[in-house]
């Protein structure tokens, strides 16, 4: 046994729960011991892939999000309230190192996951927040605030590839001083053969509230249009879908295999343009429609600048016309394989030797 980790993950989204499973799969098989924390429907989903490993449940930042305008202006206001949130986390963490004694920390977006005396890892793909429009001015601010939440961990994992290749663009570059390595995409899913395309759409429905249910709400009327056809969809939350259409198959949370099925056979995918999503189709080397959250500046910014380069289309929330896409071909363009346990691997390496030095 190499060790005991803590591994914390964030729960806006299933994302962050999904992207990490390759690399708690990877600790696992180099014989670390791992213990899980999180909250919400991402602490379910990982007791479902994970029923052999200590689950802990950690404070939410349980952020607020609203229809209309004003979403980028209502995250803003909610700082201090995430800034409370993270002091929590880190008195959650401590005691949970207290009683476990852990010889490692990753967090995937939990800020106040880490210990000042151990080796404590970030996985982040914001780097830089792209902030534009009417805030951008306070870009500057936003961005000294963020790097301040990254500067207690010891190392940086971001999970892209570096190059003209990279899928977070401006977001994951930052020559500053961290100590980032580089570790590719994240996916649970894997292609290992090819699958016979069916006659099936898939929506693929992911985020906070109200959003993923406006979404959702949006997407089911655009089944209703076409009955002579079948829909998948992946609601991403555990609360019960009320008398779907007849022409819809409802699935809340679902598992890695269903996922990788449901997404290599569908003849069409729609699905907001999360990163974690994005990462998950491009391993599938799967193409989609992308209907960015409105006004989150990440997705938006995905959408509109690297994800098109890829081969993704991309639709607007609130004028979705499927019919626009059915007769189409979507292709995604060849990407190589992004995952990098080496990188990973190397990375663990020399967090240890620092850490044996530094007490010798």
């Amino acid at each position: 046994m190499k060790g005991r980790v803590l591994y914390a993950i964030l729960d806006w989204g299933l994302g962050h729960a999904t992207r990490s499973i390759p690399i708690i799969n990877l600790l696992l098989s180099e014989g670390y011991e791992v213990d899980l924390a999180s909250s919400g429907d991402s602490l379910k989903l990982l007791r479902a892939e994970f029923r052999d490993l200590s689950i802990h449940e950690l404070s939410s930042y349980d952020p607020e999000y609203q229809t209309g305008s004003g979403l980028a202006g209502k995250i803003l206001l909610q700082l201090p309230k995430f800034l409370k949130a993270i002091s929590t986390e880190h008195s959650e963490v401590k005691e949970l190192h207290t009683r476990n004694h852990y010889s490692l920390i990753i967090s995937d977006n939990r800020y106040g996951a880490y210990i000042e005396e151990l080796p404590s890892i970030l996985i982040c793909h914001q780097l830089t927040i792209p902030i534009d429009g009417k805030f951008g001015l306070l870009s500057p601010f936003i961005q000294s605030w963020h790097r301040r939440l990254m500067k207690p961990f010891d190392k940086i994992w971001v999970p892209d590839i570096s190059g003209s290749s990279s899928l977070g663009g401006k977001m994951t570059v930052y020559t500053g001083e961290f100590d980032i390595d580089y570790i590719g995409w994240l996916s649970r899913l894997e292609k290992t053969h090819d699958a016979e395309r069916g006659e099936e759409i898939l929506f693929l429905i992911s985020g906070p509230e109200p959003q993923r249910s406006l979404f959702e709400k949006e997407l089911l009327e655009q089944a209703i249009l076409h009955p002579q056809m079948t829909f998948n969809l992946v609601r991403g939350t555990s609360k019960e879908l009320q008398e779907p259409p007849t022409n819809v198959y409802a699935i809340g949370l679902a598992n890695s295999e269903q996922i990788q099925s449901l997404i290599l056979s569908a003849k069409l995918i729609v699905c907001r343009s999360g990163y974690s999503s994005l990462m998950d189709l491009i391993s599938l080397n799967k193409a989609a429609v992308l209907v960015p959250t409105p006004e989150m500046p990440e997705q938006q910014y995905l959408a509109m600048n690297t994800a098109p380069k890829l081969g993704f289309k991309v639709a607007r929330q609130g004028s979705i016309q499927l019919s626009e896409f059915l007769d189409k071909e979507i292709e995604l363009e060849s990407v190589s394989n992004g995952f990098n346990s080496e990188a990973i691997l190397k990375s663990l390496r020399e967090l240890t030797s620092a850490q044996t030095s530094a007490l010798s």
